[in-house]
C-alpha cells in the first residue's frame, strides 16, 4: 500500500479533488505486517490514518463512499481505522487480524465490539473471510461469538471456531458457502443438531476426516454442489464413513475433493469396494481422491465403472503422484474412460504404459478421441517405448499440450507425440 507522510493538515480544495475520484472506487487491500515485531518501512504509522480520521471533511462520513470489497490485514493498533472504510455498500470484506492475546482491553474491546456489530454497519456485506493469529480457546471464543451475529450471510471463511458457534452457523438461513480451516473444538461432544445448513452449496473444510463426516450427516435436505475436505492421517474406517454419507447424501455434487495431508505409506490401501460407493454420485465433473498411500485398486476394471457412472467428468485425479507404487491401469484400460467421458480435460492418474503394442490394422486408440483434453499428470508412471505411447496419445488426445511425470520417458514421448500430429498435417499428393 503506498502512502504519503502528511507535513501539513489536508486543505479543503485538496480533499473536493480526493472525494471526486473516491467515488469510482469499489476495491480497496491494506496490508501491513502484522506481528509488532516486524517493521516495514512502507508501513503507514498509526498517524497517517489519525489525521484521515481528524481531518476529513464533515460531509465524508466513509473515505470510499462506494467501496464494495475491503482486504483488511493490519495491527490491532490500526484496526479500529477500518471504520473508515465502512460504507452500506460493503458487500465482501476480507479480515487479518492480530490476535495473539497482546492487545490492551481497550483495543480487544474495540475490535469486538465492531466484529459483533458488523451486519448492523454494512447491511449489505454477505461475504466474509476472518482470520486471526492465536489459537488460545479465550480468543477463539470471542471470535466465534462475533460469527454468531452474521446470521445473513451468504459466504464465511474463517479459522478454528467452538462447535457451539458451529451450531449457531448451521441455522443461518442464507449461507451457501462455508471454509473452515481448522479442527472444531469441541465437536465431539456437542453435535450438530439435524437440518442444518439448509441452503448451502459449498463446503470447504481442513479438519479430521471423521468432524467432516459429522457436519455431512447434519444437513438432512441437501443440495450441495461443491465439498473439499484436507485432513491428517486416518484409518480406512473414516475413509468409508465418509464416502458412504457422501454417496447417500449428495446427490447433487458436482465436485469432490478428498486430500490425505500425510500418513503411514504401508498402510492398508483403499479397497474398490469403498471406491465404488462414490459411483452413485450422478452429477460429478471434478474429482480428486488423494490419500497418503497407494491406490492399488484403481484398475482397468475399475476405470471403466467410473466411465460408465461418471459421463459429466472433466478434471479427474486418482491417487498422489509423489508416491512410487506399480498401477495396474494400461493404455488400454484408458480407452473406456475416454469414450465414456467426452468432456475429460485434465487427468491424474499412474499408468502402466509398457503394454504398448497396438495392432496394425487399426489406429491405436480404435476410434476413441478426447478432444478437449490437454493435460495429464502421470506421477510415477511406468514407460519403456516412448514412440510407441507417443503413437497412443497422438490418436487419443490430438490437444494434448502437457504431460508431467516423475519418471523418464514421458518428456521424449510428448515431443514424439507432437511429431506425429505434424506429420498427420502434411498435404498428401495423389
Amino acid at each position: 500500500m503506498w502512502f504519503a507522510l502528511f507535513t501539513r493538515p489536508l486543505r479543503s480544495f485538496e480533499w473536493e479533488r480526493f472525494i471526486l475520484y473516491a467515488r469510482r472506487v469499489k476495491y480497496l487491500q491494506c496490508v501491513t505486517a502484522l506481528e509488532s515485531s516486524i517493521s516495514r518501512r512502507n508501513d503507514p504509522p498509526p498517524a497517517i490514518w489519525k489525521m484521515l480520521l481528524v481531518a476529513r471533511p464533515s460531509i465524508m462520513t466513509h473515505i470510499l463512499p462506494n467501496l464494495q470489497e475491503l482486504v483488511w490485514a493490519v495491527p490491532d493498533a490500526i484496526f479500529p481505522y477500518i471504520r473508515l472504510f465502512f460504507p452500506r455498500t460493503l458487500k465482501k470484506l476480507k479480515l487479518e487480524v492480530m490476535a495473539n492475546g497482546m492487545a490492551g482491553v481497550e483495543e480487544r474491546f474495540s475490535r469486538l465490539s465492531l466484529l459483533s456489530n458488523l451486519m448492523d454497519i454494512c447491511p449489505a456485506l454477505d461475504d466474509i473471510k476472518l482470520n486471526y493469529q492465536g489459537r488460545r480457546y479465550g480468543l477463539i471464543s470471542e471470535f466465534s461469538e462475533s460469527i454468531c451475529q452474521w446470521q445473513f450471510l451468504r459466504a464465511l471463511h474463517t479459522h478454528c471456531i467452538t462447535a457451539q458457534a458451529l451450531n449457531r452457523i448451521a441455522s443461518f438461513p442464507h449461507l451457501e458457502t462455508l471454509s473452515l480451516e481448522e479442527e472444531i473444538h469441541g465437536l465431539g461432544t456437542i453435535p450438530l443438531t439435524t437440518g442444518a445448513l439448509p441452503v448451502l452449496r459449498r463446503l470447504k473444510v481442513i479438519m479430521p476426516l471423521e468432524q467432516a463426516t459429522t457436519i455431512l450427516i447434519a444437513i438432512t435436505h441437501p443440495v450441495l454442489e461443491s465439498i473439499e475436505v484436507t485432513f491428517p492421517e486416518c484409518d480406512w474406517s473414516a475413509w468409508e464413513s465418509f464416502f458412504t454419507t457422501v454417496a447417500t447424501s449428495s446427490q447433487t455434487l458436482t465436485k469432490l475433493v478428498v486430500k490425505e495431508l500425510s500418513g503411514d505409506q504401508n498402510r492398508e490401501p483403499i479397497t474398490a469396494a469403498t471406491f465404488r460407493t462414490l459411483l452413485s454420485l450422478p452429477k460429478i465433473s471434478h474429482i480428486v481422491i488423494r490419500p497418503a498411500v497407494r491406490m492399488a485398486c484403481i484398475d482397468d476394471q475399475l476405470i471403466k465403472k467410473i466411465s460408465e457412472a461418471w459421463p459429466h467428468l472433466r478434471h479427474l485425479e486418482l491417487g498422489d503422484g509423489n508416491i512410487s507404487a506399480h498401477s495396474p491401469v494400461t493404455l488400454q484400460g484408458l480407452l473406456s474412460l475416454v469414450r465414456g467421458c467426452p468432456d475429460l480435460e485434465t487427468l491424474t492418474l499412474t499408468l502402466d504404459a509398457r503394454m504398448d503394442k497396438f495392432p496394425l490394422h487399426a489406429p491405436p486408440g480404435m476410434g476413441a478421441c478426447s478432444p478437449k483434453l490437454t493435460k495429464l499428470r502421470l506421477g510415477h508412471s511406468l514407460i519403456r517405448n516412448p514412440e510407441n505411447v507417443a503413437l497412443f496419445l497422438a490418436d487419443v488426445f490430438p490437444n494434448l499440450k502437457t504431460v508431467e511425470a516423475a519418471t523418464t520417458g514421458w518428456a521424449a514421448a510428448l515431443k514424439f507425440t507432437e511429431l506425429y500430429k505434424a506429420v498427420r498435417k502434411w498435404p498428401t499428393h495423389s
